[in-house]
């Protein structure tokens, strides 16, 4: 469904003020605003609109508009991009961790506290890992009609193994020549390489393959991460959605766990730019209740580590955003004259 102007600026409103306020937000509250100019009755009739396509939750049938992960998505996307925060933010981040450059111990516990007191939410961040992970060599094996084994061999000796689908019988010439092509792709390359590298015109096997590549290089990235620095739950637990202490005891069971937030720092985007994820689209049970933000960091082409923050889905995106990625690029800037091999 698409929405008129006029709806979507309504439901940026009621995103606006419902980060604002925590309360649902209703039509004679949204007739005042200078933007409308627009009746009650006229509000009441888009709200239902939104309702009906997904945008907005109503907690009574008489209750304001409340957004749903539905609606914060739209917001998030039509956000103008930038990666600048207010200046006093960017101030504040850039004196307090330059007041560590020279202690790399103390990187993501400054960091992690520095972002958490700004956007008052919990905050992680790890420290730069002292591991890349790139590809030796691969060979694509067939083992059935329909299916052949890739193997991913780390330097280092590490050695991976995936299954990757065939569509079709393929001879084992045209795998050989397959893995050829996507050796020269992958050699020497971390995964975030790879990714920035990749040919556009690689066929599906070849996308297949590289894809899984990736993925296993993913994988061990993931595993190979140090524990994260956190800061900020009191910061978090203070908002109005956490009065209840049963969804503050889920979180920390699941903070306890390490692999969500591992699994989502794992996700963030290999461009540079942050990843935003909201309520539901995260596949772990109380972290649906919440939003994350993540950023890497990295130095010489390299991710060394993630930046992020867990709040509510009412977070203040359009400050948020820029404030997790000028962080990010500030662990970069640290990083760079550290040689990590």
């Amino acid at each position: 469904m698409t929405l008129t102007d006029r709806t979507q600026q309504i439901l940026d409103l009621i995103v606006r003020d419902y980060i604002e306020t925590a309360s649902p937000v209703g039509s004679r509250t949204l007739s005042k605003n200078p933007q409308l100019n627009v009746s009650p009755a006229t509000i009441r009739n888009e709200m239902g609109t939104l309702e009906d396509a997904g945008y907005i939750l109503r907690p009574h049938s008489s209750a304001g508009g409340v957004p749903s992960d539905k609606g914060y998505r739209f917001f998030v996307e039509a956000l103008p991009s930038t990666d600048n925060p207010p200046g006093e933010a960017r101030e504040t981040l850039e004196i307090e961790i330059a007041a560590v450059r020279q202690k790399v111990e103390e990187w993501a516990k400054t960091a992690s506290a520095t972002l958490s007191e700004l956007i008052g939410a919990l905050a992680f961040v790890s420290p730069p890992r002292t591991q890349t992970f790139r590809v030796k060599q691969i060979e694509l094996v067939r083992i059935q009609e329909s299916a052949a084994l890739l193997v991913v061999i780390l330097h280092g000796a590490a050695v991976h193994k995936l299954m990757v689908q065939l569509e079709a019988p393929t001879p084992a010439e045209q795998l050989e020549r397959t893995r050829n092509r996507v050796a020269s792709v992958v050699a020497d390359k971390t995964a975030r390489e790879i990714v920035s590298t990749a040919p556009r015109t690689a066929d599906k096997l070849e996308s297949d393959v590289i894809g899984g590549t990736v993925g296993l290089l993913r994988s061990e990235e993931a595993k190979s991460v140090p524990e994260f620095e956190f800061h900020g739950l009191s910061e978090l637990f203070s908002q109005p959605e956490f009065s209840d202490g049963a969804l503050g005891r889920d979180l920390v069971d699941l903070l306890d766990d390490k692999a969500p937030i591992s699994d989502l720092a794992a996700s963030a985007p290999d461009d540079g730019t942050v990843g935003v994820f909201i309520g539901a689209e995260m596949d772990h049970g109380p972290l649906s209740e919440f939003s994350v933000i993540v950023c890497r960091y990295g130095a010489m082409g390299e991710t060394l580590g993630t930046v992020g923050i867990v709040g509510p889905k009412r977070l203040r995106y359009e400050f948020a955003m820029p404030v997790v990625h000028h962080t990010a690029n500030l662990m970069s800037d640290l990083s760079e004259p550290v040689a990590f091999a």
